[in-house]
């Protein structure tokens, strides 16, 4: 099973969002696993740029399961970026 970089871990999105769930990385949301409003189905939002000028990057994922593995991989092959930018 592959291991998200040392000082990443998960955490609930919200409170109110049942099963969600955010990628942390010292203390900010690096992505996020989300439902769409259909309640069904699964999308993934990568955070790799912090401002509000960032694009929104989003991806549809298959299932849970394939979304947080999907964002687990796209964690570890950026894992410098985010490490320099949100030091």
């Amino acid at each position: 099973m592959p291991m998200l970089p040392e000082g990443f871990h998960w955490i609930d999105r919200y409170q109110y969002a049942k099963g969600e769930l955010a990628l942390v990385f010292n203390g900010r949301y690096v992505a996020q696993l989300m439902r769409k409003v259909d309640g069904e189905t699964w999308i993934a939002r990568l955070i790799l740029d912090p401002g509000i000028h960032a694009p929104v990057v989003t991806r549809t994922c298959s299932s849970f399961e394939a979304g947080k593995a999907g964002i687990e991989q796209w964690a570890r092959l950026n894992e410098a970026k985010l490490r320099a930018i949100r030091s």
